[in-house]
């Protein structure tokens, strides 16, 4: 190591390119010039502390993740609020998420500047290990309801497909109404860090199972005589699997996959279709007796 080298304010240097290393950090953060970038990098490198200075950068990110960044996304998660508030309140959450997400990208991207640089948890690259990070710590603070508002999202998500009030059911405005605008902004911001399925894939595989039971027993509810299995088929089609399309269709989901979880929605709507059926002719058994 050079001796002429000031530690100290080598350090300083350091912890001013990547403000994660420094105890009293907070975001936002003032950018380095591509000039100090690469003099710190340079300098890095001359101490051969690259892998050092690495190492210490992504156990900082997970640090604050843990500490700071996931605890005040779950704090959105109240209970104790009215329907509208619960839809706001997620919104609200994955934003702050995302927004911590695209303000760091180009900070732990820049570990990759560092000499022989391996990969952070075999991610493909700087970004990746970064969604990686969230997504862990994340689904591993999972408090108790948490679904709860992650529910009334969706739920709310799909009454405004379905709304023919020209007043919109969360914020009551018409018809410059955002909520639909938000909804798909929630969810492509899911879709960037991973974490749709993970996250709310179960919430969103009990709500459509339910919806369309209901939807069933609502439509053949006291009347035997007239066949409605076309007509729910295509009811399946054109709202459930079209609504779904828009939650899922920007996460680049093949067609195959598509059509595995229309078959399983096709598969429980024929099974639903028929215990109402039987339910129905049993009824009428003994009502005859």
């Amino acid at each position: 190591m050079d001796a002429n080298v000031d530690l100290k304010k080598s350090w300083i240097m350091i912890k001013h390119t990547f403000p994660i290393l420094d105890n009293n950090f907070n975001w936002p953060y003032a950018q380095t010039t591509d000039a100090q970038l690469f003099e710190t990098i340079n300098l890095i490198n001359r101490f051969g502390l690259n892998a050092t200075i690495k190492s210490l950068i992504i156990s900082k990110f997970e640090e604050h993740v843990r500490k700071f960044v996931v605890p005040k996304f779950w704090a959105f998660f109240t209970t104790d609020i009215n329907v509208g508030e619960g839809f706001g309140n997620f919104f609200k959450a994955v934003d702050y998420l995302y927004t911590f997400f695209t303000n760091h990208i180009h900070l732990i991207g820049n570990t990759s500047l560092l000499c022989n640089s391996k990969p952070i948890y075999n991610a493909e690259n700087a970004t990746d290990s970064l969604k990686l990070i969230i997504r862990a710590t994340l689904l591993s603070q999972l408090p108790l309801n948490y679904n709860k508002i992650i529910e009334e999202f969706y739920e709310t998500a799909l009454k405004l497909e379905n709304n023919d009030d020209t007043a919109c059911p969360v914020c009551g405005n018409e018809p410059e109404c955002s909520c639909l605008i938000y909804f798909h902004a929630t969810n492509s911001k899911l879709v960037e860090l991973k974490l749709l399925e993970p996250l709310c894939g179960q919430v969103l595989t009990s709500l459509i199972y339910g919806y369309i039971e209901s939807y069933i027993n609502k439509t053949c509810k006291d009347n035997f005589d007239n066949s409605y299995i076309d007509a729910l088929e295509k009811w399946l089609d054109q709202f459930i699997i079209n609504w779904l399309r828009k939650v899922y269709g920007c996460d680049g989901s093949s067609e195959l996959q598509e059509q595995e979880y229309k078959q399983k929605l096709t598969n429980l709507l024929y099974e639903t279709y028929t215990k109402v059926r039987i339910n129905q002719l049993f009824n009428i058994i003994i009502g005859n007796k």
